[in-house]
């Protein structure tokens, strides 16, 4: 059945690869949509240029582009922008598809992609704990369990300092595994993973875990990532 120094495990190992490349795929670029966020990108990063007097409403404008583009571009999101809730208003809100809920089925994707927030905050400088707080605020009184947090400086403070330090505080205050909420920042350095070869999808699984086991740079599990080989 199988040829001489072909086994089982190898023939059934070759099928999760190719299950595998196939999600890779269906949620990577294309060549002209990898073209567009390099333009996208370098345009978001033209704006925080100290000679550009760029206001605040472009930045904010180029920023939305830039992550909604992304999300459209994996294929498995609807991407439901400036949603208006009893009390609150959302930046984005994330839900899967009908081919994204097919992928997570079939275990591609966390559950904590089925719904999700995004926060896009354009600031001159890193986003401190009051943002954090309100978007904690926010997800709390939500059935989601994932927000990222989009911005071109990221968090303020680090390790358990300042708005670093409040998500890993957030995460911790819960006790049960289900009940806890993941608070991701997500910068200009993520953004620029993304033309290395990373997908925003492993870039924000690799944050969860980061968070999950108290690691500090969520590259550290780059190191064996197809990508990076």
């Amino acid at each position: 059945m199988y040829e001489k120094g072909y086994s089982l495990k190898d023939f059934l190992l070759s099928m999760l690869d190719e299950q595998e490349n196939l999600f890779k795929t269906i949620t990577g670029f294309k060549e002209e949509e990898k073209l567009t966020y390099q333009q996208k990108l370098s345009h978001f990063k033209s704006l925080h240029q100290p000679t550009i007097n760029a206001d605040t409403q472009e930045k904010g404008k180029a920023l939305e582009e830039l992550v909604t583009f992304l999300f459209n571009s994996t294929s498995i999101f609807k991407v439901l922008e400036n949603i208006h809730t009893s009390t609150n208003e959302i930046d984005v809100i994330m839900t899967l598809n009908s081919r994204g809920n097919r992928l997570s089925v079939e275990g591609f994707l966390d559950d904590k992609f089925n719904i999700f927030l995004a926060e896009c905050k354009n600031y001159k400088k890193t986003i401190g704990v009051t943002w954090v707080g309100k978007f904690w605020s926010l997800l709390n009184s939500s059935p989601a369990k994932l927000g990222i947090i989009f911005s071109y400086h990221g968090l303020s403070g680090k390790n358990w300092a300042d708005g670093i330090g409040l998500t890993k505080k957030i995460y911790m205050s819960k006790e049960r595994i289900e009940d806890k909420i993941y608070i991701i920042d997500f910068n200009i350095e993520d953004f620029e993973q993304i033309m290395k070869g990373d997908s925003i999808l492993d870039i924000i699984d690799y944050k969860i875990k980061s968070l999950m086991l108290d690691v500090d740079d969520y590259k550290k599990f780059l190191s064996n990532h197809p990508s990076q080989e």
